[in-house]
């Protein structure tokens, strides 16, 4: 028999079956007690699982009351042995989704935490996304943005807005890349407001409205102080500012259409 052949062989066994298990799962109480009824049990030892048994195992999708069923038609004995293994599978698979939510819950939190501009610009990025794709692809803003630990988190909350424009003008270019929909000039519009604080609402469509020019001035004065060279401000930042307030009162004067101060017209 060739490796391979062997290593198939195993992978549709009850010891393949065990040797898959997380080590969260093998710290379990009543584990110990799993593997000794296997050890114990030359039946088991001799059982083959089909491709859609093992997996069917594997991923504890057989409720308690289909079990029976599962086994005759697997042609698996009746044992102790699954329904113990399936328990605490089940158990192990609660526990992980239940410390997934608490983990998503606290990144969520502490993302609120954020500025309250930086953290409507984040949000009007997923919007933005919504709006582009309907339902029908994976969104970049969940793979790309979203930090997935509490690690990346922290890390994320620690940017400074010039690292937070950087984020947001390379999240805007992957928009190009993959929506049709979606242009460089709009992109380009989209992070300007970011930079001034002016993100779209949640009701956003294509042309993205943008503030009237009194509003876009306004935004730019009241940055402008605070980040300004001569006041103490970061000097790049300011550059940045002042592209974006280039950007947006060079429009020509239909695309304003949102009232005044970023405030949509009713």
């Amino acid at each position: 028999m060739s490796g391979a052949s062997r290593r198939r062989q195993h992978s549709y066994t009850i010891a393949g079956l065990l040797a898959h298990q997380p080590a969260g799962m093998r710290g379990l109480p009543g584990y110990r007690d799993l593997l000794a009824r296997y050890r114990t049990s030359d039946r088991l030892k001799r059982v083959r699982l089909s491709r859609r048994g093992y997996s069917v195992l594997l991923h504890a999708r057989v409720s308690p009351d289909r079990l029976r069923l599962f086994l005759r038609a697997q042609h698996l004995p009746v044992d102790p042995f699954f329904p113990l293994y399936l328990a605490l599978k089940r158990d192990y698979l609660s526990t992980l989704e239940r410390k997934r939510e608490e983990k998503q819950r606290w990144i969520i939190h502490h993302l609120q935490s954020l500025p309250q501009p930086l953290f409507h610009s984040f949000l009007s990025l997923a919007y933005l996304e919504q709006y582009l794709a309907g339902s029908d692809k994976t969104p970049l803003w969940a793979e790309e943005l979203v930090p997935k630990t509490k690690k990346a988190t922290r890390h994320l909350i620690g940017l400074s807005r010039l690292q937070w424009m950087d984020r947001f003008e390379e999240h805007l270019n992957l928009l190009v890349q993959r929506y049709r929909n979606f242009s460089a000039e709009e992109a380009e519009l989209f992070l300007a407001l970011f930079v001034l604080e002016l993100p779209p609402s949640k009701k956003l469509s294509l042309p993205v409205p943008l503030p009237s020019p009194t509003c876009i001035k306004e935004a730019f004065r009241r940055l402008s102080k605070k980040e300004h060279p001569d006041a103490g401000g970061d000097g790049m930042l300011f550059v940045k500012l002042k592209w974006a307030a280039d950007i947006l009162v060079s429009r020509p004067a239909d695309t304003y259409s949102r009232g005044a101060c970023g405030r949509e017209n009713r």
